[in-house]
């Protein structure tokens, strides 16, 4: 349940608010103290029966145990364990030991769990030399003990073997490269069937690419254009950049056969939606804005029968369309279900539809066009340059759509120079010593310490508080907080809007504090 929530997984997202408002952690804490408690009052009740003849020291020492001195020695070994366990968990001790000494410890809970069920199970009740009778209800209750434990250590062993997975590059092959137009070509990844569940992904998720340049290493997040239910192999689409080392570099040199370093799949555009009723997904893409939502619209398409689709997609001319030919095809196919709205910004004689840039007057002709249509929510995205998304997202908080109902995909071009972003005010003076670091989450009050060149996301993890995260580059955004107090300075800030930035918004995995007191909390993101 815990690393469900601390990656903020698909399930995570699925649950209701009153069971996502629980803190989970104060959850295992507890129980942890409970079962502490219990651990100790067990030998404790052994002392006053003088039927057992047990002694403090048959119990610290079970060498001299009266009777069945082994079972009783792993009893009193699982109980050294669990305080050890519970004793190494205190702050005081946790930071002293570092985050790989106390995770190390900690994970002899598992063990510590096995010994205690053995215990339970090999262990006369009445302290006689019987045979073990598997049916008693004492026993069926260690061996249901003992069920649980095998399902606990079976989720986490997949847990990490996944989370080791998804933050290693794979080698994967281009098996074809389209040319979409002059300027944007959509590559073909090859995925082995032993890497299919590793590169499973859902409409609208990005990988991340791994390669060298003239020498320099360079690292770049790409949406998919693929649908995971209509396409087979994964689908990027790069379009060119102006002075963009990366993406020139891909354009002119990449083709079939040649192999690429890539992250599996992540991101979390799209959100899922229960279609109980009809739903309008409504769409703005610009430029090569278009990749996500291509995805997801081809995805819906196929799986969301009910849905109906709003493409409204702003170009310079008819030759810069990204998948013109498949999304004509895509109309044609789904006419009751899917409209297309090209608008270009110079486009040629002839054209007949939409021209000029995006605008106010015309966002405004769509709204009141899509307030008659019969359906009962409405749901919008946005992707492309920073211009074109502030103008979309300004009209629909003016027309007061819901925050919660708007979602946006900052599509930009890193350049080789940190970005740097200063958010939060407050600046103070910090020394050497750095900063006071306060983290809210999962419904935790988390202090801790951080030097002034530290990032937040790196001292929250070594010092044990599972701060979500995902790529750690600043672009899906899953260690996003809330910077309550003081200033931090952000190296990259890809996956944030303005109106995030404005809301004090930060990314934890890029911010290094620029105050000598940091504040910031996760719960309560608005």
């Amino acid at each position: 349940m815990i690393s469900t929530s601390y990656q903020r997984a698909t399930l995570y997202q699925k649950l209701p608010k009153a069971l996502k408002s629980i803190s989970i952690y104060n959850w295992h804490n507890w129980t942890a103290y409970i079962a502490l408690s219990i651990v100790l009052l067990h030998p404790v009740l052994l002392l006053f029966d003088p039927a057992t003849k047990f002694s403090f020291v048959n119990i610290v020492f079970p060498i001299h145990a009266p009777t069945q001195r082994l079972y009783v020695a792993l009893g009193t070994i699982s109980m050294f364990a669990i305080v050890l366990v519970i004793l190494t968990t205190q702050k005081a001790i946790k930071n002293r030991l570092g985050f790989r000494a106390w995770k190390n410890i900690h994970l002899i809970s598992y063990a510590t769990g096995l010994l205690f069920i053995i215990h339970g199970i090999v262990m006369d009740p009445e302290l006689k030399n019987r045979p073990v009778d598997y049916l008693d209800a004492e026993k069926l209750a260690s061996e249901a003990c003992f069920l649980i434990l095998l399902a606990a250590v079976y989720f986490r062993v997949r847990y990490v073997i996944k989370k080791r997975q998804t933050s290693k590059f794979y080698k994967l092959r281009i098996s074809k490269v389209i040319s979409e137009t002059t300027d944007a070509k959509t590559f073909v990844l090859e995925i082995p069937e032993n890497l299919k569940n590793v590169f499973n992904y859902i409409p609208g998720q990005f990988i991340q690419l791994e390669l060298t340049v003239n020498g320099d290493e360079y690292k770049r997040a790409y949406s998919l254009s693929s649908s995971p239910f209509t396409d087979d192999g994964l689908y990027f689409t790069i379009k060119r950049v102006k002075d963009g080392i990366v993406s020139n570099f891909l354009n002119d040199t990449i083709t079939p056969g040649d192999e690429l370093l890539v992250l599996p799949p992540s991101g979390n555009f799209f959100k899922e939606y229960s279609l109980i009723a009809p739903t309008h997904f409504v769409f703005f893409a610009g430029g090569s804005g278009i990749t996500p939502i291509y995805s997801i619209i081809k995805s819906l398409l196929h799986q969301q029968p009910d849905s109906h689709i709003s493409l409204i997609y702003a170009n310079r001319d008819l030759d810069s369309i990204i998948f013109q030919r498949e999304l004509e095809l895509l109309e044609a196919s789904y006419q009751e279900r899917l409209t297309i709205t090209h608008v270009l910004s110079a486009a040629s004689v002839g054209w007949s539809a939409l021209t000029g840039r995006l605008d106010q007057d015309k966002i405004v002709q769509f709204m009141h066009k899509w307030k008659i249509m019969p359906v009962a929510n409405t749901v919008y995205y946005v992707c492309g340059p920073s211009p074109f998304m502030e103008l979309v997202e300004q009209e629909l908080a003016y027309h007061k759509i819901q925050p919660s109902k708007i979602h946006l995909e900052k599509f930009i071009s890193i350049s080789n120079a940190e970005d740097l972003l200063k958010a939060g005010t407050g600046l103070e003076d910090i020394d050497t010593v750095g900063a006071s670091l306060n983290a809210q989450l999962d419904g935790s009050n988390h202090k801790t310490s951080c030097k002034k060149d530290q990032i937040l996301l790196d001292v929250l993890l070594a010092n044990g508080i599972n701060a979500p995260y995902s790529c750690r580059e600043g672009i899906c955004s899953s260690c996003k907080a809330k910077l309550v107090e003081g200033m931090v300075m952000m190296k990259k800030h890809t996956s944030l809007s303005d109106t995030d930035i404005k809301n004090d918004q930060i990314l934890t995995c890029q911010a290094f504090p620029l105050s000598a007191k940091i504040r910031i909390d996760y719960d309560n993101l608005k």
